[in-house]
């Protein structure tokens, strides 16, 4: 995403992977803490992954997407 983040709760059973993230929002003067969590599937070249944020100024609808390591540079 950008920027490294330090995962916390990280759960690892089998396949299943749990992990959250922590940022910062400001709007209007007022900052909060939105906390990221990360619920995936390891499989054989990929994770499929739910993302849901809270703590927003805004509440968003859970993202699901899959993470692929990226092939090594030259």
């Amino acid at each position: 995403l950008g920027y490294p983040r330090p995962m916390t709760e990280v759960e690892v059973s089998g396949r299943d992977v749990n992990f959250a993230t922590h940022s910062m929002v400001s709007m209007g003067g007022e900052t909060r803490q939105q906390t990221h969590r990360y619920a995936g599937e390891l499989e054989a070249d990929s994770m499929r992954l739910v993302l849901t944020t809270e703590g927003d100024f805004v509440s968003h609808a859970p993202l699901r997407f899959t993470a692929r390591r990226q092939a090594p540079g030259p």
